[in-house]
């Protein structure tokens, strides 16, 4: 591999896709509805290569997406799924880390517990959910990535989420 495509690499021309399938059921090409109360969101996700790559691992994210004022956008991690050699998923699959072949497609899932979106809306200040709801400052995300190794930017996908009071 030349200089050119060591750079193409690292900076996330590496031949990684990540798409999400479905959250909570939900396919991702509409609209999906998570309910305010829920403390758990899972879903199914596909990685296809176009090259072959090592994964380190597939991490998900459950995220309140918070503007301020001055524009800043301050990410809230809710509950995060992590699948690598120290948090393997047993009958998967794979199993990070992996090593996938060019073509090669990889299916999974995500499992988030814990996930407390009343009280993390009180602790930011909301009086009741209901007033956070109704800000358009606040968007909620999930956020599937997989940590190809060797790059800086790795291959990753964002799913808007709606909560329901």
């Amino acid at each position: 591999m030349g200089w050119f495509d060591k750079v193409k690499t690292a900076f996330g021309g590496h031949g990684v896709k990540v798409e999400a399938v479905s959250v909570e059921r939900q396919p991702v090409d509409g609209d999906i509805v998570f309910p305010l109360t829920d403390s758990v969101i899972k879903g199914q996700f596909k990685i296809t290569f176009s090259s072959s790559q090592e994964v380190l691992s597939h991490v998900t994210e459950f995220v309140l997406q918070r503007r301020h004022p001055d524009g800043r956008e301050e990410p809230i991690v809710l509950g995060v799924d992590r699948h690598d050699a120290a948090h393997p998923v047993y009958g998967a699959q794979v199993a990070p880390p992996y090593t996938a072949r060019p073509g090669q497609v990889v299916e999974s899932g995500f499992c988030i517990t814990d996930v407390d979106i009343p009280n993390t809306l009180m602790k930011l200040g909301y009086l009741t959910p209901g007033l956070a709801l109704a800000d358009d400052d606040l968007s909620f995300y999930v956020r599937v990535t997989a940590d190809v190794k060797g790059t800086i930017l790795d291959a990753d996908v964002k799913v808007p989420i709606e909560i329901a009071a």
